[in-house]
Parts: structure tokens; C-alpha cells; sequence
């Protein structure tokens, strides 16, 4: 007896194989979907359910907030990161909003998309609105800088100055009768930045780019008084020049130019104030290796400079970056052959895959530095710079980090357009590791060696961190 066929239709008529046929494509189809679907939620070892995208509420700069939260659970480097440590994007995706819901406005939104950016601790997230920005038509007369008695005016408006109201170097207690403390932990909310050290920093720094009155009423603790004063003191326009006295002391007038000083038969200075090529590159075009030949020249003169002397101090404070070839190529004279430089990781097909560890790619290399490397780093050593002083604490034996902890922030910050209002906000979509196999965002390099100027050092334009890399012995 002749077999019967499983796949065969189960009628003789051309009609009944057609929709048996159809019939069976569709299974199939509908198998595939799924099968489809589910790999789509697979993560890693375990089932994530993406979420949807944000259903319109009405208003645009609402729904906008909600694809922000949509746009972070798919593509931010340090979701899982910051989640562990405690971050609820849906708690500060609410907090955001309400912040639009009360200023209101184009302000208003951008107030809360920028407090929402803060609070991810990503120091490459930012955001532009065209034609929006927060700053007052006016700003505090004067700014300020964190010493070790307190906050202190550090740089007053020429005008202000001539009054004799105010002086560099008095205390800064309140302001309209808030605590100077209260008041920098309010600006906080806003900062961008990846470190506690580096947003309280930005927070002082920015806290009087802005103020709506014409007038303050501040309260100060002069030198050598035991009791304040408070002094009002007008507010000044925007295009009135604050000149930091920090600025003199801490690095110099070629603080922007790179440069060796030697110091004496044993010891030299560098100053390294970015690792950006010295030929602008146009706005959107990728760096390359042949952008840097100028620099790569200059740090193997700067190396033939320094060499025979027992100790380096290498100067990368307020460095916030540039490109990675100059990070490598600064390591090609100061680390060990073969040494790791970092790797990289990118989202690819709803996984994490991570590259092989960059190393000796670029740069001269020649001639090489051996001897004591005392770095000095602060808060706004940043971005490329933690990358490389990351590989300096890991890859290099005879290091000596002195200063403040580094701004701690890395991960190639991609722009996204939220389709509501076009605002444009940049978060990061990488995930660098040091040698180590930590993470370089939040968890920048810690001084083995802490320091922070005094009124004393501001006044007499004394660098108290230059100092310190000097008494070492």
C-alpha cells in the first residue's frame, strides 16, 4: 500500500491546496514573529521588556521628557550602573516634568530637561534648545572659589572693586540671607557631571553667572574678623569681566599652552592643557591620526627637554580632553612597552560587545621617560584625561597622583533629537575600562595625595598643589 504523504493536502482540488498551503505559510510566519520578538527582549542572561514608545499626551515638551526615558532604557552606556547605584529614571523623569509644569515655557523646559540630565551623573550629557538658554540678563559682581576655610570671593568686576564693598578674599557666609552652602547645593541639581567633587565645583562656578535682581545683600567674614558683615552690592550685566585671582596662582598665564619649565637638575614641569590637535577640526568630523602630527612632535621635544631628571611632575589639571591619540600617545613615552591603554564597549544587536584593549597604536614614543611621574589632577581633569590617568595608576609603577579626585567621566556622548520640540540632548552611548577592568565614568582617579589652597595661597598667588609635587622626597 502506497504511503501517504503527511505534507500532502487533504483534498484532490487545486482550491483545498492553495489554502492548505497559505494555511501553513502564515503558521510558520506567525513562529517566526515570535521567535523574532523574543530575541528582540533577550538581554544578556535574562528577559527585559523594552519599553514601548511614549504615548502622546498633548503637550509636546511632556512627551518629550517620556522619549528621553525611552531613548536612556535603549541606548545609555551606564543604565545598569547608575541603576545599582540607586538612579529611578521614571522618579526623575517626574521630578523633570514638574520642574517644566512650574516655570513653564521654553525656560522651563529646558530647566527641567537639564535637571533630568544631571541627575544621571553622566558628565558628557548636555542639551540644546535653540534659542533658549538660562542665564539672567545679569550676574553676582564677583565669583568664587572653594578654599579651606570656607567659599571665598576669588575675582571681583572692576567697578565693584573700586567701590572697596567687597575684596578678594573675604568669606562668603549667605546671600539674601540663604546659607552659601544651601545655595550650592540647590545649584548641584543642575550641574553636569560625573563625580561629587566635580559638581559641587561646577556648582560654585556657576552659581553666579546669573541673578535676576539688581541688587544682593551678602554676607561675609573679612580677613582676620571674628564677626561678618553684610554688605549690599549691585549685580552687574553679563558682558562685565570677572578675572579669577586663582587663575594666576593655580596655572600660571600659560595655563593654555602646553610647555616645559625645568625646575632644577633633578626636577621639570609639563603642562599638558588638553589633548586636542593644535589645527581645529570642523564641527562633526571625526578625529584622525594625521590631525595630531604637530602634538605628537611636540611631546617628543618635550620628552627630549626632560630627559636625565629624576622626577616629572605632569600638570593635567582643567584638562577636559580632546582626542584619545594624543591620551595614547602621551602614554607611548611614560609607560612600559605593551602597555593597555583601554577598551572600549559599544551596543551591538541588544548586546554589550566589547573591543580589544587599545595600546601603542599612536604617537613618536621616543624618547622615553623613566624616572618618578608626580601628576597633578583636579575636578575638571576630565573625559580623554581620565582615560589616560586611569592607564597612568594602572599600567605605571612610580606614579604619584596629588591634587583633588578627577572628574571621572568617559563614554563618547552621542546627540539624539526629541522629536516633540527638536531640543538636542547628548548622553553617553560607549562604556570605557581602565586596565584595571573598572569602569572610567564615576570613577575618577583618587589623589594619593589631597590638597586644597588656602585664602593664604589665593592671595599670595601661591600654587599650593605645584608646592606640594615640590616637597615630595
Amino acid at each position: 500500500m502506497k504511503k501517504k504523504n503527511p505534507w500532502s493536502s487533504p483534498g484532490d482540488s487545486a482550491h483545498s491546496k492553495v489554502i492548505f498551503w497559505v494555511a501553513l505559510i502564515l503558521m510558520y510566519a506567525s513562529v517566526g514573529f515570535c521567535a523574532i520578538t523574543m530575541f528582540t527582549l533577550y538581554r544578556g542572561d535574562r528577559f527585559t521588556p523594552l519599553t514601548p514608545a511614549p504615548i502622546s499626551t498633548g503637550d509636546a515638551h511632556t512627551d518629550d521628557f517620556r522619549h528621553l526615558t525611552w531613548l536612556l532604557q535603549e541606548r545609555w552606556s551606564w543604565l545598569e550602573m547608575r541603576t545599582g547605584e540607586g538612579l529611578d529614571l521614571r522618579a526623575l523623569e517626574a521630578e523633570s516634568i514638574a520642574i517644566y509644569e512650574e516655570e513653564g515655557g521654553e525656560r522651563g523646559f529646558l530647566r527641567g530637561l537639564t535637571r533630568y540630565l544631571s541627575g544621571l551623573s553622566d558628565g558628557h550629557a548636555y542639551v540644546l534648545l535653540e534659542g533658549v538658554d538660562l542665564k539672567e540678563d545679569r550676574q553676582w559682581p564677583f565669583c568664587l572659589i572653594e578654599v579651606e576655610e570656607g567659599i571665598m570671593v576669588d575675582g571681583l568686576c572692576p567697578t565693584l572693586y573700586a567701590m572697596f564693598l567687597l575684596e578678594i578674599g573675604d568669606l562668603v557666609l549667605s546671600v539674601n540671607g540663604r546659607p552659601i552652602g544651601e545655595l550650592i547645593q540647590e545649584q548641584e541639581r543642575f550641574a553636569l557631571a560625573s563625580m561629587p567633587g566635580t559638581r559641587r565645583r561646577m556648582a560654585i562656578r556657576d552659581l553666579t553667572k546669573s541673578a535676576r535682581a539688581d541688587s544682593l545683600q551678602v554676607e561675609v567674614l573679612k580677613m582676620g574678623a571674628t564677626e561678618s558683615v553684610v554688605i549690599d552690592v549691585p549685580t552687574v550685566s553679563q558682558e562685565e569681566p570677572l578675572p579669577h585671582l586663582s587663575w594666576k596662582s593655580s596655572l600660571g598665564a600659560e595655563s593654555h599652552l602646553a610647555h616645559v619649565k625645568i625646575i632644577d637638575d633633578q626636577r621639570a614641569y609639563l603642562r599638558i592643557p588638553d589633548f586636542s590637535p593644535k589645527t581645529p577640526i570642523a564641527e562633526g568630523e571625526p578625529f584622525r591620526d594625521e590631525d595630531f602630527d604637530e602634538s605628537y612632535d611636540d611631546y617628543a621635544n618635550f620628552f627630549e627637554q626632560v630627559a636625565g631628571r629624576s622626577d616629572l611632575i605632569l600638570d593635567l589639571r582643567s584638562n577636559e580632553g580632546g582626542g584619545d591619540f594624543l591620551g595614547q600617545a602621551l602614554g607611548l613615552h611614560l609607560m612600559p612597552a605593551g602597555f593597555r591603554y583601554l577598551q572600549m564597549g559599544r551596543l551591538q544587536g541588544g548586546e554589550w560587545k566589547t573591543s580589544p584593549f587599545w595600546s601603542d597604536e599612536y604617537g613618536r614614543g621616543e624618547p622615553r621617560f623613566d624616572g618618578r611621574v608626580i601628576c597633578l589632577i583636579d575636578e575638571f581633569s576630565f573625559s580623554v584625561t581620565d582615560n589616560f590617568t586611569s592607564c597612568l595608576r594602572d599600567e605605571r609603577e612610580n606614579v604619584v597622583f596629588i591634587g583633588q579626585p578627577a572628574g571621572g567621566g568617559s563614554g563618547s556622548p552621542t546627540a539624539f533629537e526629541l522629536p516633540g520640540t527638536g531640543a538636542t540632548v547628548y548622553f553617553c552611548t560607549s562604556r570605557v575600562t581602565a586596565p584595571s577592568g573598572t569602569y572610567v565614568e564615576g570613577h575618577g582617579v583618587q589623589p594619593d595625595i589631597l590638597v586644597r589652597a588656602t585664602r593664604a595661597d589665593i592671595l599670595a598667588e601661591a600654587d599650593a598643589f605645584l608646592e606640594a609635587a615640590k616637597a615630595l622626597r
